[in-house]
């Protein structure tokens, strides 16, 4: 998974699970397991997983800087630890 400013669609594999491990970037609100979204970009797939590792460091899952657009159908974010006020569930499936 690349960093595209322009954004784009990433299809995951049917009930793929990725798992990271390490910080990909630090946005505006700390670290980040994913390149900071700064285009629209759309991530599904079908049952996937994207998750943190739980011998990784602190770090969310995504940031979405301003101007930016994340639409996620049918991956379920997980195992995200980062400071500051999250009032969602710790795991979400999204789909539109």
């Amino acid at each position: 998974m690349g960093q595209a400013a322009s954004g784009g669609t990433v299809s995951l594999a049917a009930g793929g699970v990725y798992t990271l491990s390490s910080v990909a970037a630090t946005g505006a609100n700390g670290p980040d397991g994913l390149p900071v979204i700064t285009g629209n970009v759309t991530l599904t797939g079908t049952g996937a997983t994207i998750r943190r590792s739980p011998s990784a460091p602190d770090f969310r899952i995504a940031e979405i800087a301003p101007g930016g657009q994340l639409t996620v159908s049918g991956v379920t974010l997980s195992g995200g630890r980062a400071a500051g006020r999250w009032t969602g569930p710790e795991s979400s499936t999204w789909a539109p």
